[in-house]
């Protein structure tokens, strides 16, 4: 069966000019969504994300924000896009950077946005956005076009994202964002044509090396039969999403426990998904995230896009002052610690539930029990 060309997890995309917020003390940033994930007390215990390398694999980078102008200053101490590969239209190099859809923009200032200038405060209604690893080093690869009349939701080419996987790796990542997917059967119990093969297996090379993969686990719910690829692959850390009340979002799709259910075969071995690693892992904010958006305008956002770079912020916050994961079993002991500390959304089903996963990432709890392997 062909693997359909993975489209960009988006759902309920509503970009709004920040200037429409309010009056001048206006929303700085989406404080729940910080507070929810204990992120918002990451700076004060000394981690800012400094050090560690993320992969972005989205539409771009929009390194005309002024929320990401730190991030392409030349000065690495205070984080910085240390490279920029275009797959889709071949415009390589840091000095290149663009984004011509707003969404890889909106991922990134949820990771490594560090606040705005005076005047763009008073223009924008005190839009003061802070990521939660504003210290990182980012590798941003350009794998989704703008839409056009011919591919009207700016559907990725699988081999583009493949590429871009291999790229990440070469480049010493240690952490890979995933907000994008396809509604193919999930991996690894479809028969998968060449493109979705050779995407599953640099994903799992990149994890075999140390990296962890991080990926939006779709917005087809709630009546979904499972979360997308490549958010399905046992290793990847899939995220779904939740709203302000803390409760999964009903748009967020769900995994299908009862169709991959965990069992041991004898001379087989184990099969289906067992824990951590059943679909999806984690659940993070993705109702009206505030981010940064095409030329120097913000957006609110919807979808497990806008959750998944809360769960990579806080994996490469883990990490920072570590020694670099070397193999499957290290990003194995990150997945396990995040899905024992994660918090449980009311009234979901445990250990796991199709919906909530493990629970809600809590990024404090997750760094005080994180033991290297």
């Amino acid at each position: 069966m062909a693997l359909p060309r993975a489209a960009l997890a988006l759902a309920m995309l509503a970009p709004l000019l920040a200037g429409c917020f309010g009056g001048l003390f206006g929303e700085a940033r989406t404080e729940w969504a910080f507070e929810a994930t204990q992120l918002d007390l990451m700076p004060g215990l000394g981690h800012t994300g400094k050090g560690v390398t993320i992969a972005v694999l989205d539409t771009g980078a929009n390194r005309g924000h002024p929320a990401l102008a730190h991030l392409f200053d030349g000065d690495r101490a205070n984080g910085e896009v240390i490279g920029f590969q275009d797959f889709v239209n071949g415009r390589n190099g840091f000095a290149n950077a663009y984004d011509d859809v707003g969404h890889g923009s909106h991922v990134l200032g949820i990771l490594g946005a560090s606040g705005s200038s005076l005047g763009d405060k008073l223009v924008y209604a005190g839009v003061d956005l802070q990521g939660g690893a504003p210290e990182a080093l980012y590798l941003v690869a350009k794998v989704c076009p703008a839409p056009t009349e011919q591919n009207p939701k700016g559907s990725c080419d699988t081999s583009a994202v493949t590429e871009a996987v291999k790229w990440a790796a070469s480049q010493k990542a240690q952490v890979i964002s995933l907000s994008l997917g396809s509604d193919a059967a999930p991996f690894p119990n479809s028969l998968l044509d060449d493109q979705g093969n050779a995407l599953q297996d640099a994903i799992n090379a990149a994890i075999d090396a140390g990296i962890v993969v991080v990926a939006s686990a779709g917005n087809a719910g709630p009546d979904n039969t499972d979360v997308l690829v490549p958010s399905s692959i046992p290793g990847v850390l899939s995220v779904g999403a939740i709203n302000k009340d803390l409760q999964v979002w009903d748009g967020s799709s769900r995994g299908d426990d009862a169709g991959n259910a965990c069992q041991t075969i004898p001379i087989l071995g184990t099969r289906g998904r067992c824990d951590p690693d059943k679909k999806p892992e984690l659940v993070a904010p993705g109702v009206e995230i505030l981010s940064s958006w095409t030329g120097e305008t913000y957006a609110k956002a919807t979808g497990t896009s806008q959750a998944c770079p809360f769960v990579a912020s806080t994996v490469a916050l883990l990490l920072e002052g570590r020694p670099v994961l070397k193999d499957r079993a290290g990003v194995e002991r990150v997945k396990e610690v995040l899905v024992q500390t994660a918090k449980h959304v009311a009234g979901q089903a445990t250990p796991h539930d199709r919906a909530a996963g493990y629970g809600i990432v809590q990024a404090a709890a997750a760094l005080e029990a994180y033991r290297p392997a």
